[in-house]
């Protein structure tokens, strides 16, 4: 699939990476109000979304679109979408900037050459075919959405804010995977790798706050920052630093209400927390080490990373 390059200028000089609105486009293709112009702008953002649900390839774009945008889920979640998103520059700059950075610091890593924005059925919010990204616009719409009831704890993590991050997360981990060496991967491992996924989106979006990082509210946030030391305690005396159980250790990562297998009380995504913070004190004690040198296994399979971080809250 070949699309052109889809980059404008952004207010205040800030670059803007355009995030095209099929979500609008597919609601108007239930009403009929498009044609055959409107259709082909798009027809790269049409094809991978026919790719992602599986549709006949032999079928139309125009009626493809057309069915997509009569279905219930699209008729509920398109018009909250269009009302919370009349515009997405606040986006289309923090993935325009994201992509300026990380262009320096991760040369490996493509950005996809156009992002489409649509309303999805999917829990995943995030999706790429080819060089062209899909993001589920209706994940977004605030966690005091009433429609996200049926999500619990991970609401916190359905905010603006977080479409960035959701995003550039996504393209860091789909370039560099997790890969383990030998045997079961720790937990160690697993926050080291999760840390320097954090770190790399961090210095893409570099305005972000913890609380969006993370997708935890506000409360769980402070705590984390508060209860920090206790934390990190709980996880080492209670051995679940090397923990093998797979299981618990994608329990420990997992949007919750609280995790109290690290303590009674512990907030949820405590794990995540501790992994930025131990990867932040390893770049601030080894001031050379670079992202693809965080990223690589190396770094979150050796047994000396958590020593040479010297992470002492």
């Amino acid at each position: 699939m070949i699309v052109s390059v889809a980059f404008l200028s952004g207010c205040g000089g800030r670059p803007r990476m355009e995030i095209n609105r099929l979500d609008l486009l597919a609601h108007d293709a239930a009403r009929g109000r498009i044609g055959d112009e409107e259709v082909g702008k798009m027809s790269g953002g049409i094809r991978a979304l026919m790719a992602v649900t599986g549709a006949d390839t032999a079928q139309s774009e125009a009626e493809f679109l057309r069915q997509y945008g009569a279905t219930e889920f699209s008729e509920v979640f398109a018009p909250e979408v269009e009302l919370k998103f009349n515009q997405l520059d606040i986006q289309e700059q923090d993935l325009g900037e994201a992509r300026q950075i990380l262009s320096e610091e991760l040369p490996e890593l493509k950005f996809p050459s156009q992002v489409y924005g649509i309303v999805t059925p999917y829990r995943q919010s995030v999706m790429t075919v080819d060089s062209v990204m899909l993001l589920g616009l209706n994940h977004y719409l605030g966690a005091d959405f009433e429609g996200y009831e049926a999500f619990g704890a991970e609401r916190s993590r359905k905010t603006p804010e977080r479409m960035a991050v959701e995003a550039v997360s996504a393209l860091v981990m789909s370039r560099y995977p997790f890969e383990s060496h030998g045997g079961e991967a720790t937990l160690l491992s697993r926050m080291l790798y999760d840390g320097a996924v954090t770190a790399a989106v961090k210095r893409a979006l570099p305005s972000k706050s913890v609380k969006a990082l993370l997708g935890t509210d506000s409360a769980a946030t402070e705590k984390m920052i508060s209860e920090e030391r206790e934390i990190w305690r709980s996880l080492a005396e209670k051995g679940l630093l090397f923990s093998t159980d797979v299981s618990v250790n994608s329990r420990l990562f997992m949007y919750a209400q609280s995790s109290d297998r690290i303590y009674p009380g512990c907030p949820g995504r405590a794990v995540a927390y501790t992994a930025m913070r131990i990867v932040e004190s390893y770049m601030k004690n080894n001031p050379d080490a670079k992202l693809p040198d965080l990223l690589s296994p190396t770094f979150y399979n050796s047994a000396e990373t958590l020593r040479m971080a010297a992470y002492n809250p």
